[in-house]
């Protein structure tokens, strides 16, 4: 459960007293909230939670609002990785570049994830630095995530 923390603070203020407010904004919790829990929270089956939050089978107006309140009072969050081992969709694509730093490449980089998440894909980068090693790194990295497909813009291939 998250707080909102002060706007400001008075002069004087203690650092201890900061400290305090600042550990007190977001408490963390320290195990993961499942549908499991979702559905107990909300006295319904696992199978209605999934059909709510994949927006799949018939589930009644009151009982979508009940389970999507609950989702959001727990905090739950899907694990996107379960969801795709389950589904074996990886919806992933994958960018290499030869320095991030080149003025060139920020631009390319920011359109290429607008371009992925508007067609529902995450995207991730790869970064060689001009190195062919960080390079076959990179492909191997995008290769381990399973990626659709890889942009690669370098030319230590």
């Amino acid at each position: 459960m998250c707080y909102t923390p002060r706007k400001s603070w008075a002069f004087g203020t203690s650092v201890f007293e900061v400290i305090l407010a600042i550990k007190s904004i977001c408490v963390l919790r320290t195990m993961t909230v499942t549908i499991r829990d979702v559905a107990n929270a909300a006295g319904v089956s696992t199978a209605t939670v999934s059909n709510v939050l994949n927006n799949t089978g018939k589930v009644g107006a009151k009982t979508q609002s009940h389970v999507l309140a609950t989702v959001k009072r727990l905090g739950y969050v899907p694990d996107v990785h379960a969801r795709r081992l389950a589904s074996n969709n990886w919806r992933t694509l994958g960018i290499i570049v030869s320095d991030i730093e080149n003025p060139f490449f920020p631009e390319v980089i920011k359109s290429f994830e607008t371009r992925a998440r508007e067609l529902g894909y995450d995207a991730i980068l790869g970064d060689t630095n001009y190195d062919p090693q960080r390079t076959q790194a990179a492909a191997e990295r995008m290769m381990e995530h399973k990626v659709r497909g890889v942009a690669i813009m370098t030319s230590e291939i």
